[in-house]
């Protein structure tokens, strides 16, 4: 199943990305530096919730058919 999702991070900030595979454990990048940059108080740290939402899926979409859905999204 390939996807396109939102994330929603406790900041306010939303991220659209796709997902080929539909890796339950990926929602978006695992660089730490990225996800620190986001959250520069430590006190933003102590609790945070993403919420990952699937805005669209599909069995038979190619990888390009499933990017030019996510642009759609961001855009």
């Amino acid at each position: 199943m390939k996807i396109v999702y939102k994330v929603a991070r406790p900041n306010g900030k939303i991220h659209v990305g796709s997902d080929l595979r539909d890796t339950i454990t990926y929602f978006e990048s695992a660089d730490s530096a990225i996800v620190a940059a986001n959250f520069p108080e430590r006190s933003q740290r102590r609790i945070m919730t993403f919420t990952r939402g699937i805005l669209c899926e599909s069995e038979t979409a190619t990888p390009q058919e499933v990017r030019a859905v996510e642009i759609g999204f961001i855009r």
